[in-house]
């Protein structure tokens, strides 16, 4: 939960910030103005002492009067304790007069000097007769700066003493609201036992409370009304609820029923169009077929009866003819497949694999898959033929999608048949590399495809309903070592 800082706790800390910030800021002006001031002060003394000596040493030196300026100078430093060192020489250089502080020698931290040096003239001649030095301490600096940040340090203490007075001023002001937030927090609208007492205090505080006070009590009011309300609809929302329930099963067994009956409509009317397709096509081709057949055929018996000698033009035409007649085959084929029958008839398995084989010759041999097939022409099945073939053909060639995917170095379809009691069983398997075990379940679901966007979805479960719905049988998927194995069990009719 997200910790909020409560207002009276802001309020006291914006004063407290905002006054330490005014306080630094003032102290921080403060002090420089008087560091400033002191440095000038001390200056300008120094200048002074300076300026008053000068004239007397000048005129001492003048008259040679060395032990007077000795005198003079003794008595200066006596006055002045800030003078650390007073050096006169004479214009060559000779040292007249040296006084040193002794207690400068016995300070335990360096002491901060000013030096200043004079050039004395005579005022006649305004030629140099000698030299002062003078170094100052900044005893006074000091001492005055000391005495400023000893009061600017009571100045802080009282402002925090007066500061905390504010605190708690405040806290005992905001104790009052704080007791009314912590009614309002633990107002609940389910408890009837909950009230807010109104007050006669006319403060901001109490106007507040009062008018809590009035809003809880309609709040009340109005929950029991909601309550009562409640009540009703979820009494008129179960009987309703219950009667939809009863209609929504019934129209969804009606919606799947429909869905599938639209779904064997479309995959039938499909066939039948196809159907149609093909008519038209063997149509068209017919004629154009039979005519290079029967030119052919003329050729080969003209030159039989003339005796010409066969070459390599004859054994061409040969294999133009013989690939006419599996040209004319194939249309046949195709026309009987997506001819629309609805009669059971009694076939081969074998016969119905090597159909199917046909139809997908051409892409076995593009993606150089081998095809192994056992099966028994004794077995025998009574079926809707070319809906069976339609299975298989879906199934194979889901065969060569998966093992183009994978591409395995064994591409290899294998189609058997085995006699069981009262039924037969028909395995087709590849080497595709397998159905992923999360998803195999789903394979027969409609509009559920592995290939992306390439696949419907459609042509397993069109193949499930095929064989449950029209051959009686059932159909299943496993996966092998080497890829995934389709096993289709067809009932037989007992004799």
């Amino acid at each position: 939960m997200k910790h909020t800082v409560n207002i009276r706790t802001k309020v006291i800390i914006s004063i407290v910030l905002f006054t330490i910030a005014i306080f630094s800021l003032v102290q921080y002006q403060h002090n420089n103005i008087v560091i400033e001031q002191l440095t000038r002060s001390e200056a300008a003394k120094n200048t002074l002492l300076l300026d008053t000596i000068e004239p007397v040493l000048t005129i001492n030196l003048a008259f040679g009067l060395n032990s007077a300026n000795a005198g003079y100078l003794d008595d200066i430093a006596a006055k002045n304790p800030n003078i650390l060192l007073i050096t006169l020489k004479d214009h060559e250089g000779t040292r007249l007069y040296q006084y040193i502080n002794a207690q400068d020698e016995h300070h335990k931290t360096p002491v901060k000097r000013l030096i200043e040096t004079r050039s004395l003239h005579d005022e006649a001649t305004k030629s140099p007769i000698g030299t002062l030095e003078l170094h100052f301490s900044n005893i006074y600096y000091d001492q005055l700066l000391a005495k400023h940040q000893e009061f600017t340090l009571k100045f802080f203490i009282v402002i925090l003493l007066l500061l905390t007075l504010f605190v708690l001023f405040l806290r005992r002001a905001f104790k009052p609201l704080q007791t009314l937030l912590g009614q309002i927090e633990g107002f609940d609208p389910q408890n009837n036992a909950y009230d807010l007492q109104r007050t006669r205090n006319n403060d901001e505080v109490g106007i507040i409370q009062n008018a809590f006070a009035a809003m809880i009590g309609r709040i009340k009011r109005y929950t029991d009304e909601v309550d009562e309300l409640t009540k009703n609809l979820e009494q008129k929302v179960q009987e309703r609820t219950s009667q939809l329930s009863a209609k929504k099963a019934v129209l969804e067994s009606k919606i799947i029923e429909i869905q599938e009956q639209e779904k064997m409509l479309i995959s039938q009317s499909r066939l039948a169009a196809m159907g149609e397709m093909m008519s038209m096509i063997a149509h068209q081709w017919r004629q154009p077929l039979s005519t290079t057949t029967l030119m052919i055929s003329k050729y080969t018996i003209n030159a039989m009866l003339n005796d010409t000698p066969k070459d390599e033009r004859d054994e061409i035409l040969e294999k133009v003819s013989d690939t006419m007649l599996y040209l004319s085959n194939t249309v046949d084929d195709f026309q009987t497949y997506f001819k629309p029958e609805k009669s059971e008839e009694e076939i081969s398995l074998c016969s119905v694999i090597e159909r199917a084989l046909h139809f997908t010759k051409t892409r076995l041999e593009l993606n150089k898959i081998t095809v192994e097939s056992h099966c028994d022409e004794a077995h025998k099945v009574h079926t809707y033929i070319n809906e069976l073939i339609q299975v298989l053909i879906n199934i194979i060639n889901n065969g060569i999608d998966a093992i183009s995917a994978v591409n395995p170095e064994k591409r290899v379809i294998s189609i058997s048949s085995v006699q069981e009691e009262g039924a037969i069983t028909l395995a087709i398997s590849d080497s595709g590399g397998g159905i992923d075990e999360a998803i195999i379940h789903q394979v027969f679901e409609p509009y559920f495809s592995t290939k992306s966007k390439n696949g419907t979805g459609l042509g397993l479960y069109m193949a499930k309903m095929i064989i449950e719905k029209h051959t009686g049988g059932t159909i299943s998927v496993e996966n092998t070592a080497e890829g995934a194995c389709f096993k289709i069990r067809l009932f037989t009719r007992q004799a």
